[in-house]
């Protein structure tokens, strides 16, 4: 079981540091805990953004401080910055930690007190089940109940899994969401994301999944990151968002059953950085910048296939409509 073989390591770890500190004054627990638990979070290291492992060298911090003696451990679990980081991968429910997997993240968002939480939530690519397990399920309601206080999230799930996503109430922190596929298989598949209220993130992140069936507030956009999807929506979320400053658009795609040319051209007066990588498709360039206009670009990179004759002529177009005072301009053929 997860939670017992944690409680191992950590009794190990207890019985070494009880060893090598036998001879030593335990001075941090006679400093003012503020200062105590302040110097516990700068010992946070890179390990904390990785997953939750059972290897005794991947415990994450919390876990090692925890492990010192009870002292420490007491003032580990009062200290809710240390918990207000979680990532991990959702075990296949075969897995042995599957039945402890619940109890662990829900006590860890727990200790996390009201923090805004920094969550990496994924699934092992050698899963392959359609349907949803019931362990699974579970796991993504304790996350949806805490919804209120996602700051930094990233989800790299299926679809089923994402449009469970559905939060118990609107976040107040949620900066930056990130959604991606499992594995290459699902790239264009549909998606439904849509949370029991609008969510307003800072900075959107889309790999693999279609845009249309995205449910997001794009008032508070300020950096948008749409890789491996179709034009479709494309336009409209630049439109739709204000305040956004920074484009960037990688391996878009034509739907062209669905795609239409908008009537009026879209003028965007904030966005200032515009990154178009790896654009596959002859007709994805041209009916984007035709129907753009903005007079505050300063860095634009293009990743085009022929740039050449119509194409220069668009670019130069767009540039001339715009209006615009280039910093920098990165053009690369592929």
């Amino acid at each position: 079981m997860l939670e017992q073989k944690i409680q191992e390591l950590q009794e190990r770890r207890r019985e070494l540091h009880t060893k090598m500190n036998a001879s030593h004054d335990p001075f941090i627990l006679k400093l003012p805990p503020e200062v105590a638990s302040y110097i516990f979070l700068l010992s946070m290291g890179e390990q904390d953004t990785c997953q939750i492992a059972c290897d005794e060298e991947c415990l994450p911090t919390p876990f090692l401080l925890g492990a010192v003696c009870s002292g420490w451990r007491q003032l580990a679990r009062s200290t809710p910055a240390l918990w207000a980081r979680l990532a991990f991968t959702l075990p296949l429910p075969s897995s042995e930690i599957m039945e402890d997997l619940l109890d662990l993240v829900a006590d860890w968002l727990e200790r996390s007190g009201g923090l805004p939480l920094t969550l990496k939530v994924s699934l092992p690519t050698t899963y392959d089940d359609p349907s949803p397990d019931i362990g699974h399920a579970s796991v993504i309601d304790a996350l949806n109940q805490h919804s209120r206080r996602w700051c930094d999230v990233e989800f790299n799930l299926p679809p089923h899994y994402i449009g469970r996503l559905c939060g118990s109430s609107p976040s107040e922190y949620l900066r930056n969401l990130s959604i991606s596929p499992v594995d290459d298989d699902e790239i264009h598949l549909p998606l439904t994301f849509r949370m029991n209220a609008r969510p307003g993130p800072m900075k959107f992140t889309i790999w693999g999944f279609l845009l249309e069936g995205v449910d997001v507030a794009w008032d508070n956009l300020v950096h948008l990151n749409l890789d491996y999807t179709t034009f479709d929506g494309v336009l409209q979320v630049i439109r739709d968002a204000p305040l956004l400053e920074i484009c960037s658009l990688s391996f878009i795609s034509l739907a062209m059953d669905k795609f239409r040319i908008p009537k009026i051209i879209i003028r965007h007066p904030n966005l200032r950085t515009l990154q178009l990588n790896h654009i596959q498709e002859n007709d994805v360039l041209p009916k984007l910048i035709n129907s753009l206009e903005l007079p505050s670009l300063e860095s634009w990179s293009v990743e085009y296939i022929k740039l050449e004759g119509m194409v220069l002529e668009i670019m130069i177009s767009f540039l001339k409509r715009s209006g615009c005072s280039l910093k920098t301009f990165n053009i690369q053929q592929n």
